[in-house]
């Protein structure tokens, strides 16, 4: 991943752990390609591999390219199934959108489908920053329900967002 030619970066779980967000290191890596990347080198079969790239250049950690902190928000909300660790995410959700600049989280979004725009904004809100929630939400065209998740038995509907989530959504369990 060291290959300055290899277009590859860390993304969702990994990220997040890199990023010293999530204090769970994933059971699988996943590395981020351009969506035209067909073949990896066989030494990366064992990650999981999306094909979605940011708009923002990654960061380096540890001499390895990771997604930044606002790319990382922005497609959890764009494809949020590839986010494997979703119990966890209040631990660090609220630190992600301090580290995120607005303006960023816009280039991420730019070409994204409104869904992901009004996803994001309920994730701000949970974050408790409601003014980035607010500011997301002024540019979204809100075509019927968004979904946070695909788990319709544990489900909570969010009027403001006209969002159901069920990946926040506090198990029977807790």
């Amino acid at each position: 991943m060291q290959r300055r030619d290899l277009p590859v970066a860390l993304a969702y779980d990994s990220a997040a752990w890199l990023q010293g967000l999530s204090t769970r290191q994933p059971n699988k890596h996943v590395l981020a390609t351009y969506p035209s990347q067909r073949k990896l080198p066989p030494a990366l079969s064992d990650f999981r591999v999306t094909r979605i790239w940011g708009a923002l250049e990654p960061d380096q950690k540890d001499h390895l390219p990771v997604w930044r902190v606002p790319t990382l928000l922005a497609m959890m909300a764009i494809e949020p199934h590839y986010y494997r660790d979703w119990p966890n995410v209040m631990e660090w959700l609220e630190e992600a959108f301090r580290r995120s600049d607005a303006a960023d989280l816009e280039r991420e979004l730019d070409k994204a489908p409104n869904t992901a725009r009004i996803r994001l904004a309920y994730l701000a809100d949970r974050a408790d920053f409601k003014d980035v929630a607010n500011q997301l939400m002024q540019s979204a065209q809100p075509h019927g329900v968004t979904y946070l998740g695909r788990d319709r038995t544990r489900a909570r509907f969010v009027r403001e967002y006209n969002l159901v989530d069920s990946l926040l959504v506090p198990s029977k369990k807790a």
